[in-house]
């Protein structure tokens, strides 16, 4: 049975909520921190400038560096999308964190739900998935916090099909988070809509998976809860794509001046998104696996700074010049980022030695887990490059549910 967004409306709107939302907690920590950090991104002054609401403020921000968290499901940056148009509707309805985790897990059970019914190859043709798709978890997010009933559910969700955009030809530029921060702020319009009794057509979600993607299977969820392992929290600010092989790289002991030669193999619908040959610009870098593979290897690290300061360094271009890249076919219909489809690595070292090592999971999934430790070093490095920005990660670790979500938010707000 393909994908019934009347059933799912219909699911969504008697959900109980989660017991102990520890999943959505991490993200909130996780993306809050992001937030922060992302409050230097140059284009803000701009948005401001131009009137742009908080959802695109903060969407902006939450994805300048491009550390915040993806699921593959939907191939989406979900929590950047969700909590930007929370912080937006909290404006005019202040909530709970209570109220904020279990409208972010209703956001993201319509994002994977959705998401499913499109397939992979809506996210490899090209479409931007955290946009396209995203939007509707933001609508169903906003929605649940606003207490639609199930048939305001499904209007809101019709009308984010009528507005869903975005495209992958803009990774590298500022529109990236652009395009996140226009699906929050839609995604919320589009249950205010709902709940002001507008009326939508109820062919819409379904049309839009067929013209968008393969209409497949997706089945109404069981749970709100979100099991360990389903959003995949970054360790480096880049594109996922290269996080399988930044793990192995991480794990070399290896002088960079002793490496004649890198072959990097990674399945052609994912080296796709990464295969930038010369970046010459920070954001251009995140998308360029040679060089996130030359600035590891020769640097031992990969942090937000990098990307700024070592972009033009020397002995990183050096080392690039010696990475050749090979796109692997795989069977149609593979998800994203899947083992079946795993990155290989071969380093030639100049006395002849060769290290060839396989990839096959990324750090963040069940089978490389992240542990706590790591997300709140993670979250307080990120409040670092925020000047003033308060420490909150006991509160969104273990707060009551009844703590004013606004109050969590880190300083400087954007």
């Amino acid at each position: 049975m393909v994908a019934d967004p009347q059933a799912f409306a219909a699911w969504l709107a008697q959900a109980p909520s989660s017991a102990d939302w520890i999943e959505a907690r991490l993200s909130f920590l996780d993306t809050l921190g992001c937030i922060a950090a992302g409050a230097r991104a140059p284009a803000l002054p701009v948005l401001r400038q131009m009137g742009m609401s908080r959802a695109v403020l903060s969407a902006v921000a939450g994805h300048f560096d491009d550390f915040d968290d993806s699921e593959l499901i939907g191939s989406t940056h979900p929590s950047t999308v969700l909590i930007s148009a929370l912080i937006e509707l909290d404006l005019e309805k202040p909530m709970t964190l209570g109220q904020a985790l279990d409208a972010y897990e209703a956001g993201l059970a319509a994002i994977e739900f959705i998401g499913a019914g499109l397939g992979y190859d809506h996210y490899a043709r090209g479409f931007h998935a955290s946009a396209t798709v995203g939007i509707f978890g933001a609508a169903a997010a906003c929605a649940r916090v606003l207490k639609l009933d199930s048939d305001r559910i499904a209007v809101a969700l019709s009308l984010a099909a009528s507005q869903a955009a975005g495209l992958k030809v803009q990774f590298g530029s500022d529109a990236k988070g652009l395009q996140l921060g226009f699906a929050a702020e839609a995604g919320l319009r589009s249950a205010r809509l709902a709940q002001a009794g507008l009326s939508a057509s109820d062919r819409a979600v379904d049309i839009f998976l067929k013209l968008y993607g393969v209409n497949r299977t997706a089945a109404v969820p069981q749970s709100l809860t979100i099991p360990p392992g389903r959003i995949y929290r970054k360790l480096w600010p880049c594109c996922h794509y290269a996080h399988r092989l930044l793990q192995v790289c991480q794990g070399l002991d290896l002088p960079p001046d002793r490496i004649r030669r890198i072959d990097l193999q990674m399945p052609a619908p994912f080296l796709k998104v990464i295969e930038i040959q010369d970046p010459r610009t920070a954001s251009a870098a995140k998308f360029s696996l040679r060089w996130c593979i030359a600035a590891m290897l020769t640097g031992g690290e990969l942090c937000v700074t990098d990307f700024e300061t070592r972009l033009h360094d020397p002995d990183l271009r050096v080392l690039m010049s010696r990475i050749d890249l090979l796109a692997l076919s795989v069977r149609d219909g593979i998800a994203d980022l899947s083992p079946e489809a795993p990155d290989r690595i071969t380093i030639t070292c100049d006395d002849g030695h060769v290290i060839a090592e396989t990839a096959a999971h990324v750090p963040g999934s069940t089978a490389l887990p992240i542990a706590m430790g790591q997300l709140v070093t993670k979250y307080r490095g990120n409040l670092a490059l925020a000047k003033g920005a308060s420490n909150r990660s006991g509160d969104l670790l273990r707060g009551a549910a009844d703590l004013p979500f606004r109050s969590l938010i880190p300083e400087p707000k954007v």
